[in-house]
């Protein structure tokens, strides 16, 4: 006799997670309003030593289940999360992510008033570990912080209605075609964390897999996260190469699917906006504008090396 399937399958992604901030994601789990056997929880273990399933009790979930993926990355392991997935609403968690009760609850409305829609998110708070350095307020988004104040969709892919990783609720089907277009596409498993790369495009690649299926793309406020950040991702070598892993990502992603401007695919941009931060910009914003660039002369690099590869 098989069991209905649930309403949502909830997937946590994680590579070694700080113990604490798991712990208060899990509890915040724990807390949802939409009762426990109406959605599923897969916790994804991305190569963690010594493995989750050894630490990490998941027996207070009736649905609660432990899945190891063995090959490194954070695209890997939400692909192996897709292929164990049962319902229809698919919602991405980080290991940092404190979602606020009736997140589940009000996910599960939105995917039944707004059909149309293939992918949504939410509105993100950040809660810093100590004092934020005055320049991250600028620049937070590169840590998941997002405000939303007001709905918005599209049916296309635009940076005002694309939500981010955490928190991302999407439709099977869209989940069904980005496993597939893995299968066949070299990128879609580089754009995102490898190990200790940085990266974070994948969750525009997901958006771009709802359009070509015809659905739109949204963010609502009534979806609310806190998303923990410790302090040594304020620091700024280590926010550096996020930026610079963010950018390569992100220009990747828009060449392969023909949507970077033309100025952008050559090496001369990314060098005038490297000269124009040293000269017209201070501290770690220059730094910062100047990583932004490096990670676009990396992405260009790398679509050189796959061209050539192929001739």
């Amino acid at each position: 006799m098989t069991t209905a399937a649930p309403k949502i399958s909830l997937i946590i992604c994680t590579h070694d997670p700080r113990k604490d901030y798991l712990a208060a994601t899990l509890e915040a789990l724990r807390k949802q309003t939409l009762p426990l056997d109406e959605w599923e929880f897969l916790l994804v273990d991305n190569l963690s030593t010594p493995p989750l399933s050894e630490r990490i009790n998941l027996d207070w979930h009736p649905a609660g289940q432990h899945v190891r993926e063995e090959k490194i990355g954070l695209s890997n392991a939400r692909i192996c999360g897709l292929k164990e997935a049962r319902a229809d609403l698919i919602i991405f968690v980080d290991d940092d992510n404190l979602l606020a009760p009736d997140y589940l609850a009000n996910a599960l409305q939105i995917a039944e008033e707004w059909p149309s829609l293939g992918v949504w998110g939410c509105h993100i708070d950040g809660r810093f570990e100590g004092e934020a350095p005055a320049w991250v307020k600028n620049f937070a988004y590169h840590l998941a912080v997002r405000e939303c104040p007001q709905s918005v969709w599209a049916s296309y892919v635009d940076d005002r209605n694309v939500p981010y990783g955490a928190g991302m609720c999407l439709r099977s089907a869209v989940g069904r075609a980005y496993v597939a277009k893995s299968q066949t596409d070299p990128l879609c498993t580089k754009l995102d964390r490898i190990g200790k790369g940085m990266g974070a495009a994948g969750d525009h690649d997901i958006c771009h897999t709802a359009q070509d299926l015809g659905l739109g793309i949204g963010r609502f406020p009534s979806l609310r996260m806190t998303h923990l950040i410790p302090s040594g991702r304020m620091q700024p070598d280590y926010f550096l190469k996020l930026v610079r892993g963010n950018a390569r990502a992100a220009l990747l992603l828009a060449i392969t699917r023909n949507s970077a401007a033309s100025y952008r695919t050559t090496r001369f941009w990314p060098i005038v906006k490297i000269l124009r931060s040293r000269l017209f910009k201070r501290g770690m914003e220059s730094r910062i504008l100047c990583a932004q660039a490096q990670g676009e002369l990396d992405a260009l690099r790398e679509i050189r090396l796959l061209e050539i590869a192929k001739t």
